[in-house]
């Protein structure tokens, strides 16, 4: 019965002509060139301006270089798909909760990424938009080359100066205190600056960034303390939004509603919006890409449903543009009925996107500096524990064409890094295989014949799918005999808690996508918010320093490969089967798709448009 549907699920994606395999990391068109495309760092050489103070950015080493025009979307990038782009109508966006913040400078929620994608920019962005419905736009939409949004473009002074042009014109949301004043310099150093403080929980993806100059109001030059290759990615990140320093001095708080203003597509509308029902945001008319006519749609509005099921049955009424009720996406979580989606693909009610290769989505953390966790002999029997065959077909991690998603700390879909699993040590490889007899003397052999009792933190609010995977993986260590018992938390307090390790035992920990591993690195840092399994392994950390300032992405790689073999020993996370990628949106929105940055929804949305006879105009 699974390979008949997984047979019908696939025809029907190639009948739609969605079947996209994104490269989540790479740009290039193979793997050999994918490290040089998108996570270089530049030579030391300097870049001369123009007169006019306008960048000529360089591509030194093979960086992918922002320019305008070129690399900017233009009002001539919108594709006739069905029909020429319609402006007007609503689009609703259902998610289990509200955003648990709306300051992304200390929250790492992805749902504060998405609701911030609305209403606030980045410097750079990945780009969204045209031709998302030709099956040829698969690399297209895999490109996650930065391109400019804020900035027009930028250059290295040094290798440790890099210079970062901002558009002229760009305007904060006409609203007090800021008011439609120029987006300038010091709001850029403002941000950042907020992002370095210790409270910030994405402190880690800055690295080593030192300090934030304005030379004027339309140039920025960020002072690293050393090389650091991911720099670009990392401004082009879907948490690191820009924000205006008088909202803060204003209201005293960046996570209050009515400091919600940002320079994005569109803005809050308070006033109409209700905590735990509904968040209302309206067209910005003073967006910097207004002229073009974008945003064509002029009401997002996010509609807060806890319950999944009733958010599919609105879906199949028409009354919301996205199934599920996870922001459009990640439906096995939500434990909605996906074949009742496929049928109504089926029939033309529906689109399905499928994400052809996987990137790391969850995994067990571990308190790694306490016993029994400290020996990695229990770590590895925990992952031997693993039935990742069984896992996928009984709860879900099978691709279309019947492939079990596995995952590392580097996931599949991350081709210009990942490692093929064949390239591990022997003992690396061993770890991920299921072996409960191995498995249970690795725990004599620590000291645990009779097994042991721990605790492994979750949360239900992700969904049924999720809690299913969570009880999965406790009843695999209950056959070595490990018994768990699951704590599920709130997810305010699970997305702030557990991701910096402020859990007892185990924790099964969901992960964002990055798009450059040095991301990844975060999770390993002792200093770092993100160190769930507070590891301090100074072999690791000397690895994951030297990859960070590696510009030559040979080199770099060569050094990614190296610490994912050692990860694979250590197994200082445990990774299940991955969460397959499945999205679904209503077939009256035109030239809307995804991302493998798929926190982007704001982006994406911007040159979307609803067709003449959609219900939601």
């Amino acid at each position: 019965m699974i390979k008949g549907k997984l047979k019908r699920r696939r025809n029907l994606l190639i009948s739609l002509g969605l079947v996209l395999v994104l490269v989540a990391a790479a740009c290039g068109e193979d793997e050999e060139e994918a490290p040089v495309a998108t996570a270089t760092s530049p030579a030391p050489a300097a870049t001369a301006t123009t007169p006019a103070g306008e960048p000529t950015p360089t591509t030194p080493a093979g960086e992918p270089t922002p320019t305008t025009p070129a690399g900017e979307p233009t009002p001539t990038s919108v594709p006739v798909v069905g029909e020429m782009p319609i402006s007007g109508g609503f689009v609703r966006l259902d998610s289990y909760a509200d955003p648990p913040s709306f300051d992304a400078t200390r929250n790492i929620s992805y749902l504060t990424q998405i609701f911030l994608s609305f209403s606030h920019s980045r410097l750079f962005q990945y780009a969204n938009g045209p031709d998302y419905t030709n099956p040829a736009s698969s690399d297209f939409i895999g490109n996650l080359e930065p391109v400019p949004d804020l900035a027009t473009g930028f250059e290295w002074e040094s290798d440790t100066d890099l210079v970062v042009f901002l558009r002229d014109g760009v305007r904060w949301q006409n609203t007090f205190p800021v008011n439609g004043r120029q987006f300038v310099c010091s709001d850029v150093k403002f941000t950042l600056e907020r992002y370095l403080e210790p409270e910030s929980g994405n402190q880690a993806l800055f690295g080593p960034l030192e300090s934030v100059e304005c030379r004027d109001d339309l140039t920025v030059v960020i002072h690293l303390s050393e090389p650091f290759a991911p720099m670009i990615q990392v401004l082009a990140h879907g948490a690191v939004h820009m924000y205006a320093p008088e909202v803060l001095e204003e209201f005293g708080d960046l996570n209050l509603p009515e400091a919600v203003i940002g320079t994005g597509a569109w803005m809050l509308n308070v006033e109409e919006s209700e905590v735990g029902v509904k968040w209302v945001l309206d067209k910005n008319p003073d967006y910097y890409r207004a002229a073009e006519g974008i945003p064509f749609i002029d009401r997002i509005i996010w509609r807060t449903i806890p319950d999944a099921i009733a958010s599919f049955a609105d879906f199949q009424a028409e009354k919301t543009e996205f199934a599920g009720n996870l922001a459009g996406g990640f439906l096995w979580w939500t434990g909605i009925p996906l074949q009742e989606l496929y049928d109504l693909a089926d029939e033309g009610r529906a689109v399905v996107f499928v994400k052809g290769e996987v990137v790391w989505t969850d995994h067990l953390a571990m308190r790694t500096d306490l016993p029994p966790f400290n020996d990695v002999k229990v770590r590895r029997a925990i992952s031997m524990a693993i039935d990742r065959e069984a896992e996928a077909q009984a709860i879900g991690g099978i691709g279309p064409n019947g492939e079990v998603y596995r995952q590392r700390e580097i996931g599949e879909g991350t081709t210009a890094w990942f490692l093929p699993f064949e390239e591990l040590t022997p003992e690396g490889q061993e770890n991920f295989v299921f072996n409960p007899t191995r498995a249970r003397e690795l725990l004599a052999e620590a000291g645990f014949p009779e097994g042991f009792s721990t605790t492994l933190t979750s949360t239900r609010s992700y969904g049924l799918g999720f809690s299913q995977k969570t009880e999965f993986l406790a009843s695999a260590l209950a056959d070595i005999g490990i018994d768990v018992t699951i704590v599920n938390v709130e997810y305010g307090t699970y997305i702030t808690a557990i991701p910096r390790g402020e859990f007892d035992g185990m924790a099964h920990n969901a992960q964002s996508f990055f798009t450059d591993p040095d991301a990844v690195g975060s999770f390993f840092l002792p200093a770092s918010p993100r160190n769930a399994s507070h590891v301090d392994d100074p072999f690791l950390t000397d690895l994951l320093d030297r990859q960070r300032v590696e510009l030559d992405p040979v080199a770099r790689k060569e050094l990614w490969d190296e610490i994912q073999r050692y990860m694979a020993e250590q197994l200082y996370y445990v990774n299940p089967v991955a969460v397959p990628v499945d999205f679904g949106w209503q077939p009256y929105l035109l030239n809307y798709g995804l991302k493998a940055d798929w926190n982007d929804v704001g982006g994406n949305l911007e040159e979307a448009w609803l067709t003449e006879d959609a219900p939601s105009r």
